[in-house]
């Protein structure tokens, strides 16, 4: 049965003190703003989880400045020194591993790594309005979410919040949030189907662009969220909101499946008109299964614990056999 990679392993820490040897820190001047504020407020909330540094990279410290010059307020923040880490990208594509054995260990590792984040943020309520690419890095091969201003802690969501975190959409946000974004941009008081049509079109046309899918999915897609959202037509804009926020932690879900389908779709060519052809063929029968799960994601999101217990079947599934024969 196939293992995970042990060259990419998660360091074991004992006390924080002995956590943060051997790693380096820097203090940032930033201007006070929402999110370097959020930032901060975020990383009350990550401080706490054990061994947070192997997962986060949080704000460890701040004060206030005042800027003579041109009289704003800024702030000194202190955290990690993220000179030291790989972006995503270069991880992936610049310097990606050159076999596709090595680099399906990689994303094997990396998204399990990220289901093991996204349960560590449930135990303490924070959710991802965007968890695209550019907020990750890469520590000695560890997955680590460097920036937190993007995150919301639900229990203390508010207005402020809402206005500044769901200004704009973007592929990796769920549905859910394309709504929310509408609502409150628009400044309407209710949806009208025409609304739905249109924060629809917007969604499914981002799809669209990523050449993942082919056209008959995109159209059922479509037909199947109208159906499970028409029932907030009319409905006052503020009930929408907060109902669709009790649905916020699988949100993440959707992000991590979107961010993982891009990568088989670079790295591996995996495409959905090429599914029915992969599962015919035993050795890319994980592909075909992993991208599967990712797909269903989008429409039918279980909680993280739901989708742990779905990969980590599909991964110790795969034979000795087909790991060592299939990825040449």
């Amino acid at each position: 049965m196939i293992r995970y990679p042990c060259s990419l392993n998660i360091k074991s820490d004992k006390g924080d003190k002995k956590n943060h040897l051997g790693r380096k820190y820097k203090q940032t001047v930033v201007p006070k703003s929402f999110f370097s504020l959020n930032e901060v407020y975020i990383s009350t909330f990550i401080l706490p989880i054990t061994n947070y540094i192997d997962y986060f990279n949080p704000v460890l410290s701040y004060k206030e400045l005042a800027i003579l010059e041109n009289n704003l307020s800024h702030l000194c923040i202190k955290k990690r020194d993220d000179s030291c880490f790989q972006s995503f990208y270069s991880f992936f594509y610049k310097n990606a591993p050159t076999s596709s054995k090595q680099m399906i260990s990689c994303i094997i590792y990396s998204f399990r790594q990220l289901l093991t984040i996204l349960t560590l943020l449930n135990t303490v309520s924070l959710v991802f309005t965007d968890l695209h690419p550019k907020h990750l890095v890469i520590d000695n091969g560890n997955l680590i979410v460097n920036k937190l201003d993007i995150l919301f802690h639900y229990p203390t969501m508010n207005d402020e919040r809402k206005r500044f975190l769901f200004k704009k959409t973007n592929i990796f946000q769920p549905i859910e949030v394309y709504i929310i974004s509408y609502l409150l941009t628009k400044n309407i008081e209710s949806l009208s189907i025409s609304d739905l049509e249109d924060i629809l079109d917007s969604y499914c046309s981002g799809l669209d662009s990523l050449s993942l899918f082919e056209k008959e999915y995109i159209v059922k897609l479509k037909g199947n969220l109208v159906n499970v959202f028409k029932r907030w037509i009319n409905i006052r804009a503020e009930k929408v909101i907060d109902e669709l926020l009790k649905t916020c932690t699988n949100w993440n879900i959707h992000g991590a499946s979107i961010l993982f389908l891009i990568l088989l779709r670079d790295k591996l060519n995996i495409r959905e008109k090429m599914r029915a052809e992969l599962r015919a063929e035993l050795k890319v029968g994980f592909l075909y299964d992993f991208s599967q799960l990712l797909v269903n994601n989008l429409e039918k999101r279980g909680d993280v614990e739901q989708t742990i217990l779905l990969f980590d079947d599909i991964v110790y599934s795969v034979s000795k056999e087909e790991w060592i024969n299939a990825f040449v």
